[in-house]
């Protein structure tokens, strides 16, 4: 794998990750496809300033640890779906899920107490039934 300067914000075959802002701690190695039985060992280790765009990498998990207690972090890199997961949903798409549920369920409200009248036999008391048990 060879980077330019240019290069200095992506990296490739990330195999584990730790997302603690503003860092972006990682593992990566070469890439394996074809042989996700047997994977080779990681071999790249990087820290990544998300402010400052700038990618720190490391020959090892220990001096990756160091790095990461030097910036008082703990280091605990996790697989790319469990990542993931964890940081796929905000508080924003669960709100837009509920004004996107709203309608639908006022709607159904609605249906269900005009369908509860419609079927509801008058009771001796309604106005209506007052109003014409009066008219001869």
């Amino acid at each position: 794998m060879h980077f330019s300067s240019s290069d200095r914000d992506v990296v490739d075959g990330v195999r584990r990750l730790q997302v603690a802002d503003p860092y972006i701690l990682g593992s990566a190695g070469p890439d394996d496809f074809g042989h996700e039985d047997q994977p080779s060992p990681e071999n790249r280790f990087f820290i990544m300033d998300t402010r400052n765009n700038v990618r720190t990498d490391y020959a090892s998990l220990a001096e990756l640890d160091n790095a990461a207690r030097a910036l008082h972090l703990s280091l605990a890199l996790q697989s790319l779906d469990d990542v993931y997961n964890q940081h796929r949903y905000s508080r924003l798409d669960f709100l837009l899920a509920g004004f996107l549920a709203l309608p639908p369920i006022f709607v159904a409200v609605i249906l269900l107490y005009a369908l509860i009248r419609l079927f509801r036999p008058p009771s001796s008391t309604s106005f209506r039934h007052i109003f014409l048990r009066s008219i001869p």
